[in-house]
């Protein structure tokens, strides 16, 4: 592995958990969403933005996922964000005794998304990792004869 990919993969994951981060607060403060449902929708915007930047600025434009490539991708997060909600989801409520609200932010879900995030980030890594080196092996593979 590069450090270079790596590196790559840590800021654009980054402000892909800032704008879910962000996003997931104002759900679960303001709207007042249960942790998973808020989880739900702002995981699915932060893996949107990382999949796109990723493809476009670690590629330099040259990945473009396909049909099937993109399915798996699909499926994969779908996966991991229910997984990971309900892991919010649990931790928040037992968090509950310690829940209360600073600055308008509801303290609890926030705490329990930062405990799941490192999860978060290294299942992403690892998976993307795979996906983009099984696709791209099977792109460059000489069609059979």
């Amino acid at each position: 592995m590069h450090i270079k990919h790596i590196m790559t993969f840590v800021v654009l994951s980054g402000i892909g958990w800032l704008i879910d981060f962000a996003v997931f607060g104002a759900l679960v403060s303001f709207v007042h969403l249960a942790p998973f449902f808020a989880n739900y929708i702002s995981s699915v915007c932060g893996a949107a933005f990382a999949f796109f930047a990723f493809s476009v600025i670690s590629t330099k434009g040259l990945y473009r996922p396909r049909g099937r490539e993109l399915a798996i991708y699909v499926a994969y997060q779908i996966a991991s964000i229910t997984v990971f909600s309900l892991a919010i989801e649990f931790i928040s409520r037992l968090l509950g005794p310690y829940n209360f609200v600073v600055f308008g932010l509801v303290v609890a879900p926030l705490l329990a998304k930062v405990v799941v995030t490192p999860f978060t980030l290294l299942t992403n890594y690892v998976v993307s990792r795979l996906l983009i080196g099984v696709f791209s092996a099977a792109s460059t593979a000489e069609p059979a004869k």
